[in-house]
């Protein structure tokens, strides 16, 4: 293909997140030690978030989590996906990378969409 005789690279790549083996768990492991060690959290959230960000998820749980802008949508998880996806909208966050607009009302969606204007 155009010239390019290198190896394909990308068959072993890592995505973000994407290293749940070396947590030795799989994804299911993974969630119940995220609920384990973060049993403040809302109970649904650890696993929406390993869902959504991998391995990422208990970074993010170890964080503050800041105000909660829409039902489990915390300030923490929009800084990191301004600073980490280049989001810059809501619906940018809403539609295209986590697909919470789904279940969320149109006044949850603007309160999303103050805190990214307010940034």
């Amino acid at each position: 293909m155009l010239g390019d005789d290198r190896p394909a690279w990308t068959h072993h790549a890592l995505l973000p997140g994407g290293n749940l083996g070396e947590h030795g768990v799989d994804l299911a492991g993974f969630i119940a030690e995220l609920q384990a060690r973060h049993p403040e959290q809302p109970a649904a959230l650890p696993s929406r978030l390993a869902h959504a960000y991998g391995s990422v998820a208990a970074e993010l749980l170890a964080r503050p989590a800041g105000d909660e802008i829409a039902p489990g949508l915390f300030e923490r998880e929009l800084q990191y996906l301004v600073d980490h996806e280049w989001a810059r909208s809501a619906e940018d966050v809403l539609w295209r990378r986590s697909k919470l607009g789904l279940h969320y009302t149109a006044a949850q969606q603007a309160a999303v969409a103050r805190w990214l204007d307010a940034r």
